[in-house]
């Protein structure tokens, strides 16, 4: 009788709210369920993914072991020899890192590799090694990487990121007095020429700032041009270099350093004055 009751009075509150009535108890979606073969598959993947991890971690904790254990020589093979360009990249900063960084046979192999590899990442990699050990004999490299022409038999031609940190490199040497009379005229040279077509602007300005260190009435019209660049940076890297050769402060006014130069054209045979170029990473 209760349950008739309850029957009714549901048919009832059907009727009122609009919501059909069913005699049924609800079911759930059939949707709603993952197959049992679903879910062994889902566990399956995800026990192959950690695995997968797990592995991967244990490769790299072993290269980390076997890396650290090679010597430089070793390293060296991999400099020379690896197929791949980030592992030849790492081997040149570990030698680079190493003891035997400066040795003669480390020079030579960073020398060799900043000429001629195929990667300019790794030609980079080499060029900031040969930095501790720099001196008047990297110069011939430097210049050989920016001089304008087909490059020399031994060189393979400089894209922008090498010939840019060349000419780092060689604004450095410069800057320490590592340019020997025996090389001036082709370091500048070089410098003149990528200071004012180089197309790439980061070469143009380290090109720029290497020229405070040459003492020549080139450097000091290529720079005082320079200043007619629509480039701010451009601009603040030869204004540098004209204070560093003559000592004069006109800003970053064209006009002012052209009338200047009108008007001292044998500035330079004067005594140097005494103001230095930037220090090495110190920007304007």
């Amino acid at each position: 009788m209760s349950a008739t009751i309850r029957s009714a009075s549901a048919r009832l509150a059907s009727a009122s709210s609009g919501i059909p009535w069913s005699a049924s108890p609800p079911s759930r979606s059939k949707s709603s369920a993952v197959p049992r073969h679903t879910r062994c598959l889902e566990r399956g993947l995800l026990l192959v993914l950690v695995v997968a991890a797990f592995c991967t971690g244990c490769d790299s904790a072993r290269r980390q072991w076997e890396e650290a254990r090679r010597s430089p020589n070793e390293w060296l093979d991999v400099a020379l020899e690896s197929p791949l360009p980030d592992d030849r990249r790492r081997a040149v900063n570990a030698i680079a890192a190493s003891r035997e960084g400066r040795s003669d046979w480390a020079v030579q192999a960073f020398d060799s590799i900043a000429r001629t590899d195929i990667d300019a990442t790794v030609r980079v990699a080499a060029l900031r090694a040969l930095r501790r050990s720099a001196g008047a004999a990297t110069v011939p490299l430097t210049v050989k990487l920016l001089q304008p022409g087909p490059p020399a038999e031994d060189v393979r031609a400089a894209p922008g990121i090498v010939r840019w940190e060349a000419a780092l490199l060689l604004r450095d040497l410069a800057r320490r007095s590592d340019v020997e009379p025996g090389m001036h005229e082709s370091a500048l040279t070089a410098l003149l020429h990528r200071a004012v077509l180089d197309e790439d602007r980061n070469v143009r300005i380290a090109a720029l700032e290497a020229l405070g260190s040459f003492r020549d009435d080139r450097s000091l019209r290529a720079l005082v041009a320079a200043m007619q660049d629509r480039d701010f940076a451009i601009q603040s890297a030869a204004e540098h270099s004209l204070v560093a050769l003559t000592g004069e402060r006109r800003g970053c006014d064209p006009d002012e350093w052209a009338a200047w130069l009108a008007a001292h054209p044998n500035a330079l045979a004067a005594q140097p004055p005494a103001v230095s170029p930037r220090p090495a990473g110190v920007s304007g």
